[in-house]
Parts: C-alpha cells; structure tokens; sequence
C-alpha cells in the first residue's frame, strides 16, 4: 500500500469500563500503538476519539461523533486506524453497515493488529472476524451478567451509581475482590427525607399542598442543590418513586442494551438502609396515583379551581351525578360550575346543574369552617378516638388484631401473585398488574389505619387528645379563611370526598378515618397539615344537619 492513502488518520480508542483500563488494553496503551503504526505508514494523526463503553450498540458518543465527522463532504480522513477491530465493534451487522458507508465515502478503516488485503478475501476475514467477536462479547456478556445476578442475590452492590442519600462502602472481601454495599450518606440523606416531607405535608408555613413541580421549586429557592445540579421535576420524581428509600434496591431491572425493562419477576431485591419509613413511602405512592392525569384529569390535579373533581351534579337523585366542570360566560368575565354531561351532550343528557363557582365554594368553605371544624362538631365527629376508656382500649386492640390479620393476609396475596406470574412466565399482563395494585393499596391503606391505632394505644403524647383536636380545627380554620384558592383547593381535597349539588340543597360527605389521620398529624406538626389524606364521613349519617347556606342551584 502507498504511503500516501494514510496522510490523514483518524483514531479511535475505546475500553468497556473505567475499570477495564487497569486490567485490559488500557487506553493509553492503545493510543500508543496507534500513534506509533500512524508514524510508520508516513501519515498524520489529525483526530483522536476514546471512549470506557461497550461496543454491543453502536450508539455511543464519540463514534458517533468519528463517523458523522469521517463521512462529511470535507473528506476529512483518509484513513480511521484501531487497535483491533473489537475496539470499534462487538455486532457484526453494525460493522458491515458502516464498513460500506466508510467505503462510499473512500475511507479505509485499519486494525492495526490484523490487517487484511483489500481484496474479497480479506473482507471475508475481517466479516468472520466481526463474528467471532460478536460471539465472544455476548458469551463474556452471558458469564458476567451471571455473576453480577449472584452477587446481587447476596446483597451486594455492582457497581452501578448510587442514588442520592446513599454511598458504596467496604462490606466483605473475596477471593481478592472488594465486596460493596449502599450505605446512608447523612448529608444527602437529609435532602432526601426534606423532599418526602414537603411531598406529603405541603408547604412548611401555609401548610398548602405542594406537587412534584412546586417541590422542586421551593428546593431551589431555599438554594438546595441535587448533587451540584438544580432540583427538577424529574429528579424529585426518581427520590419519591425509588423504593430504595423504603429499603429496597432492585437489580436486575432493565437490559443494559435495549435499555428495555424487565418483569417484576426477573428483579432482584437487595436489602439497603432506609431514609424513609415504608409508611411514608406507601403514603407518596398514593398521592402520586391519585395525582396521575391517567387516574385524575390534569385540571383536578393542578387547577386553580377548588371543587373540580368533588362536585357532582344533583343531591337525593335530582341530578344525574354526573361531574361538574368549570363553565364561563361573558367571554370568561363569569365562572360557573357546570354539568359536564350538559356541556358535553345538551340539555337531552340532563337538565344541569349552574351555580356560580365562587357562590359554591364560599357555601362550602363556610360549612367546612364553621360546621365540621367548629370545636364541638370535631370532637362529636372524633368521639371514638377521643375516648380514652379502658372498654375502648380493648376494642382498639381487638381492630388492630384484625388490621395486622388483615395486612399479613394482603402480603402473602401479592406475594402469590408475583409467584404465579413467576410460575407462568412471559412477565405480567395487564389483569395481574391491576390485581397487583389492588393489593398494593389496600396495603397502603391499612398500614395507615394500623399506625392510627397504634397511636391510640401507645398512651400519653401519641394519642389524639380534646386538645390536639382543638388546635387542628383552629389550624385549618384560619387556613380556610385566607381566601388563597391554592390553600383552600388542598384542604377541600383533604376533608372532602363528594360534594352533591341538588336544586334545593348540597350535601359534602367524606371519611371520619381520614380526619383522625389529619388531626393525629398535627400534633407531630403543628404549623402543617397534610393534605393527602382526605374523607371525614363515610355516608349522610354523619354530617345530617342542612348546610345554613343550602339554596336553589
């Protein structure tokens, strides 16, 4: 060959891993060799390019980068040298394809270490050899994913970045390898568990609930940083969806190739410290179902209005119980509460319901203020947790019996899913996913309902007392009469389940469990009152007196 067709080299070295540079053909080493060969043929190194990456794909950055440079109109290369074809390729379609490209373009691609003729013979070889290479990478691929699955499987990390809150420490030694396993970074842990607070109790001094995105912004603005980085909506979402801060880190979960996840039943748990309490954890969980557009419309989750989502057209079936929307007249001068089947289909699918948006929400802010939270109805409304009797006691013990029964009774349910999904194989379809998240939430909810009566039964200032009822009402009171829709919007979805909007009256019912919760929060923090919680009655016998405001709608 003449000397000549190598007057410009391009080179490109590669290593699969940081560590393969201390134990593999370090990349040094190959610039090198690279360096010296280009030197021999009389020619020019005029780039260079390296990389620690697998060459399974051929998606990586500096190749990417090699070729989109190497086929530009400048013809910038004569030549593009390797220390061995390996070092660009492990898929032996991905190097024909850009062998043929690179041929177009007239640009000759060398491995220094075996070089070919240019005729078909050697195409021939340099193929088989793209072959041998492929079988090589997914056979060491095969070995090497089967001990990382063990090593998991012993509770051992594999290298892989820690999440925020955590760092990798010494824990065994093996046949002269170190053996790490995640644990709690202080520092960063305290970031960690401020994000779930703000999460599941809303703003620390208007007590308003707060999603994802204001999370993020309050963090900011207090000058908090995500390891040297802004806090964002996504990397407050990874904190709150990660079960590692419940204790668990999974394994195993996608293919490090297509990136593709897995099915459940192919990860692998690893036990790791926690930051936050499996009932925190499980408390995020359904305030983020609840906050899916998928599960809520967008307009319940974020909108500014207060009883989307919780008003319903007719109270007493004088309506079709169909939800109201936000309806504006005077080309948006006047906002209304609307039937939604009336909007959407005419007066044929119901005759409607239209009250004025800001009529309806004094009406039930009224009621909630002066009604639910006055002193005597909280503490008539809170009557069975407020009761302190032995008889009491004892009834608390024997529901708590039930509730642990009940929880023991759900696990072993969702562990038999998992391992029939196991047992079938092809991962999880869509009717074991509903049935998994089923389970999954009555989990949720009656490990809230075993943690109440275990405040109950723990005696002195775990309890819910006259006292700490008093100053929830007068919390949530004042709250209510700020008049911020923001404030006033995350604590109606915090009492109230269903407002029905009737001709001659409305009613709002909710959940008595729920309130307890609430009121039990407070005395843990006084100045904030979670708002994922909602429901204070379960039906019109708890709340049955006419609201003082009821009128035609």
């Amino acid at each position: 060959m003449s000397a000549s067709r190598y007057r410009n080299v391009a080179v490109y070295y590669r290593v699969s891993t940081g560590r393969q540079q201390m134990h593999d053909i370090s990349l040094p080493d190959q610039r090198e060799r690279c360096n010296e060969w280009a030197l021999q043929q009389g020619g020019t190194v005029v780039d260079e390019f390296s990389e620690a990456i697998s060459a399974r794909t051929d998606k990586r950055p500096q190749f990417k980068a090699l070729m989109e440079r190497a086929l530009a109109p400048d013809h910038p290369y004569d030549v593009i040298i390797v220390h061995s074809l390996s070092r660009m390729f492990r898929n032996a379609e991905d190097y024909l394809a850009w062998r043929n490209r690179l041929r177009r373009a007239k640009v000759k691609l060398v491995s220094i270490t075996q070089e070919f003729g240019d005729d078909a013979g050697g195409d021939f070889a340099m193929g088989v050899l793209a072959l041998g290479d492929e079988y090589n990478s997914r056979e060491n691929g095969k070995h090497v994913a089967r001990a990382m699955l063990e090593n998991a499987k012993r509770g051992y990390s594999n290298g892989q970045t820690c999440p925020i809150g955590y760092e990798s420490v010494e824990a065994a030694r093996a046949g002269g390898k170190i053996k790490k396993k995640l644990a709690i970074r202080d520092d960063e842990a305290v970031l960690v568990r401020t994000v779930y607070d703000l999460y599941l109790n809303g703003h620390p001094e208007s007590g308003a609930s707060l999603g994802i995105s204001a999370v993020a912004a309050l963090l900011n603005r207090r000058g908090l940083r995500y390891r040297g980085h802004s806090f964002s909506v996504s990397n407050v979402n990874f904190v709150l969806t990660n079960a590692v801060y419940r204790g668990v880190a999974y394994y195993n979960k996608r293919c490090s190739v297509t990136l593709e996840q897995r099915p459940e039943t192919e990860w692998v748990a690893v036990p790791v410290p926690s930051i936050v309490s499996e009932e925190d954890w499980y408390a995020v969980q359904a305030k983020l179902r609840a906050s899916n557009p998928r599960t809520t419309p967008p307009r319940v989750v974020s909108g500014p209005t207060i009883l989307v989502g919780l008003a319903v057209c007719g109270c007493d079936n004088d309506g079709c119980d169909g939800g109201m929307v936000i309806s504006t007249g005077k080309s948006g001068a006047y906002k209304y509460y609307a039937c939604s089947r009336r909007q959407r289909s005419g007066a044929t699918a119901c005759s409607g319901r239209r009250i004025p948006m800001a009529k309806l929400d004094a009406i039930v802010m009224s009621a909630l203020s002066e009604r639910i939270l006055d002193p005597s109805r909280l503490h008539e409304l809170l009557a069975a947790c407020l009761d302190q009797s032995d008889a009491a006691d004892v009834s608390r013990r024997a529901t708590l019996k039930a509730l642990r029964t009940e929880k023991t009774a759900v696990v072993a349910t969702l562990a038999g899913l998992y391992r029939v999904a196991a047992a079938i194989g092809g991962g999880i379809d869509a009717v074991m996913k509903t049935e998994i998240s089923v389970a999954r939430t009555r989990i949720d909810h009656v490990a809230g309902e075993i943690a109440l009566v275990e405040r109950q039964l723990g005696g002195g200032s775990t309890r819910i007392t006259p006292e700490m009822v008093d100053a929830f009402g007068t919390i949530l009171r004042k709250r209510l009469s700020e008049a911020d829709p923001l404030v006033c919007q995350s604590y109606a979805r915090m009492l109230v389940d269903r407002v029905e909007v009737g001709r001659q009256k409305i009613r709002i019912t909710g959940s008595k469990a729920a309130l307890a919760k609430c009121a039990a929060a407070v005395a843990a923090r006084p100045n904030a009152v979670p708002s994922y919680d909602r429901k204070w009655c379960t039906r019109r016998d708890s709340n049955p007196r006419p609201l003082p405001s009821e009128g035609s709608a």
